[in-house]
C-alpha cells in the first residue's frame, strides 16, 4: 500500500509503509510549525501557490465554473507531472551521481533523508505522468504538456533562487546578505556537488520531445535498492 502526505510548503512525502512515513510528517510539522522555526518563513511562503492557483477552485466556487472542472483537473496534472519530471530527475542526481557530497563531510543522517527522498521520486516518477495522458484528450495532450514545462520551469527556478538566498543568509559560515552567484552554482555542478546546468536544462529539453516518458529517467532499480537499505525507511519509524 502506498501511502502520501502533502505538507504545508507542497512538499509530498512518499512510502510504502504508514509507520516510518507518518512519524516522518509529524516530526517535520513539529519541528517546522513552531513559530521560532528559523525556516518557518520558507515553509509559508510558497503556500499560495499549492493552496490557491493550484488548488480546486482558484477562482472561487462560482457555478459556472463547474463544468470547467474536468478540464482545470487535468490541466493540474499537467503541471504536476511537469514539476514531478523534475524531481525525478535530482532524485536520480542524488542517489546516483552525489558522491563528492560524501567526500567534502556532508552530514550522513541529512544525506541520507536527501537520497531516501530522492529515491522514492524516482521510484513514482511516472504516476502523474501516466494519469495525465491517459486522462488529457489525445488532440491537446501534448501542447499541454509543452505549456506546463514552460511555465513550469521558470517557476522552479525562481522557488530555487529564493530558497537558496533564503538559507544563505542563515548560514553563519557566510558573511551577512551574501549573494546566490550564478557563476558558483557552475561551478558547483562541475565539481559534482550540484546537479549541473546542462542537466536541468536537458531535463526541459527531454520532456518536450512528443514521445518522451519518465520511465526513461532514473533507475528504478537503482532506486530500489537503495530505499531497501536507507536507514529511512527503517521500521521504527526514525527518518
Amino acid at each position: 500500500m502506498r501511502i502520501a502526505k502533502w505538507l504545508g510548503d507542497g512538499a509530498m512525502l512518499v512510502g510504502v509503509g504508514s509507520t516510518p512515513l507518518l512519524s516522518a510528517v509529524l516530526e517535520l510539522r513539529h519541528r517546522a510549525g513552531r513559530p521560532s522555526s528559523p525556516i518557518d518563513p520558507l515553509r509559508r511562503h510558497p503556500r499560495p501557490l499549492f493552496d490557491r492557483v493550484l488548488g480546486d477552485h482558484p477562482l472561487g466556487e462560482r457555478p459556472w465554473l463547474r463544468p470547467l472542472a474536468p478540464n482545470w483537473m487535468v490541466t493540474r496534472l499537467a503541471v504536476v507531472a511537469a514539476i514531478e519530471h523534475f524531481t525525478c530527475v535530482l532524485g536520480s542526481w542524488i542517489i546516483e551521481d552525489s558522491a563528492e557530497l560524501d567526500r567534502l563531510g556532508a552530514d550522513p543522517t541529512m544525506l541520507d533523508l536527501l537520497r531516501w527522498h530522492g529515491a522514492e521520486e524516482v521510484e513514482h516518477g511516472t504516476v502523474a505522468f501516466d494519469l495525465f495522458e491517459h486522462l488529457a484528450h489525445p488532440a491537446t495532450r501534448y501542447v499541454r504538456r509543452i505549456v506546463a514545462m514552460l511555465g513550469v520551469f521558470p517557476v522552479l527556478v525562481l522557488c530555487w533562487v529564493a530558497g537558496t538566498r533564503f538559507l544563505m543568509r542563515r548560514d553563519p559560515a557566510l558573511a551577512p546578505r551574501t549573494p546566490p552567484s550564478l557563476r558558483d552554482f557552475l561551478h558547483a555542478g562541475r565539481d559534482g556537488r550540484l546537479p549541473t546546468a546542462r542537466s536541468l536544462l536537458r531535463a526541459v529539453v527531454v520532456y518536450l520531445r512528443p514521445g518522451f516518458h519518465p520511465a526513461t529517467e532514473g533507475r528504478t532499480e537503482v532506486a530500489l535498492a537503495y530505499l531497501a537499505t536507507s536507514a529511512a525507511t527503517s521500521d521504527d519509524g526514525s527518518a
